[in-house]
């Protein structure tokens, strides 16, 4: 069902709201991390700055599909899902039969990066099925998956930090506007929006600091959302890690050392997969002439990562990125092919959102159809 206002769903209103609540005394506020007073804005060295992300779709190579079998007594899905725990209880909802009388095949999975956990197509299929009493085949047109997606929420953050006079983090106050998940399906309520996924990559962060506060506010949306491949982790630490760089500059320091810096004496694995990245970069040699490098560094889903990207700029004055390298600390590695399998897949798809990928909306209807509008990443594009 479509939502009853859309022509009023804009991303650029959108993004108009969501500028004015980062500033908003009275916002609705979760305040998912506190310590001490921060007050970032009164020291000498500081910062005071917004990012913006946009929504993003799934896009993944094998559109939405499923078939179904419903009979009387039986129901049969073959379905590539990432959320088999969700399959039965929902065809359970549409056939009334028992648990026992329904059998999920998975198929392999052509791509996922959340949106199969969701079960609104599986739904499809067995309505259908059901309905004309036959096996039915569904697949998506590549339009219908894309305008039909469970995007990825947009995010503004505002981060305010200072600078102490040996140049450390005096004090942080991070605050995130974004449409929650959890708020749309109800997990929490718009007067309590305690939603902990929103802020991943905004708290516990290793960093030493001499105060904090990280907040998040949600920005009301009908715009469908979903997960998409690590959610809040995808956006907060892009706008953590851009901040930590732009105090780097504050400070004077590198941003390799910067890090380190404030990572000396703390956690010792953060630590390792920057000293790591480090000699594995040759950071301490300086890159190419018409190259330059950058750093940044994620703990989140148990696991400790620090990247550092190669990047010039080409003819055309585009950014094009040379090289990646990265370390992972993801404990004991039963299979450390398929770990770095996912290090690949994951710059890929990282590199093709952040230069490239966006959904916009007006009037409720999403910019992109199909690839023309959303590239993906090439295999000449693919850094060594």
């Amino acid at each position: 069902n479509l939502p009853a206002n859309l022509n009023v769903i804009d991303s650029a209103k959108l993004l108009a709201t969501a500028q004015t609540l980062t500033k908003s005394p009275t916002a609705t506020t979760f305040v998912a991390e506190t310590v001490g007073s921060p007050a970032p804005l009164t020291a000498a060295r500081k910062i005071d700055v917004i990012y913006n992300l946009p929504f993003l779709a799934h896009a993944c190579m094998e559109v939405l599909n499923c078939t179904a079998s419903v009979t009387p007594t039986s129901c049969e899905i073959w379905v590539p899902t990432q959320g088999q725990q969700f399959i039965i209880p929902t065809a359970q909802a549409i056939t009334g039969l028992s648990a026992d009388q329904i059998t999920v095949h998975t198929t392999f999975l052509g791509g996922g990066f959340g949106r199969k956990i969701e079960a609104d197509y599986v739904a499809q299929a067995i309505n259908i099925s059901k309905a004309i009493g036959k096996p039915v085949k569904l697949t998506w047109s590549r339009k219908q998956d894309f305008q039909n997606d469970k995007y990825r929420p947009c995010s503004t953050m505002r981060v305010q930090a200072g600078l102490d006079a040996n140049g450390g983090i005096s004090g942080l106050i991070y605050r995130n506007v974004s449409p929650s998940i959890s708020l749309q399906r109800g997990q929490v309520s718009s007067a309590n929006p305690e939603d902990s996924g929103a802020v991943a990559g905004a708290i516990n962060l290793p960093y030493a600091m001499a105060a904090r506060r990280i907040e998040y506010v949600p920005l009301p949306t009908d715009i469908p959302l979903g997960y998409w491949r690590s959610v809040g982790e995808s956006y907060n630490t892009f706008a953590v890690e851009s901040a930590i760089d732009e105090l780097a500059l504050a400070a004077g320091k590198d941003g390799m050392a910067f890090r380190k810096t404030l990572l000396t004496g703390g956690d010792a694995r953060a630590l390792g997969v920057l000293t790591a990245v480090e000699t594995l970069s040759g950071w301490a040699k300086a890159p190419a002439t018409g190259n330059a490098r950058g750093v940044a560094f994620l703990k989140g889903f148990g696991s400790y990562i620090a990247m550092v990207a190669e990047v010039s700029l080409d003819s055309s004055k585009k950014i094009k990125v040379n090289k990646v390298f990265v370390a992972i600390d993801c404990g004991i590695a039963v299979n450390p092919d398929s770990i770095e399998a996912q290090l690949q897949g994951g710059i890929a798809h990282g590199l093709t959102a952040a230069m490239w990928n966006q959904v916009t909306f007006a009037q409720g209807k999403p910019s992109v159809s199909n690839f023309d509008r959303y590239p993906v990443l090439k295999l000449r594009q693919m850094p060594l």
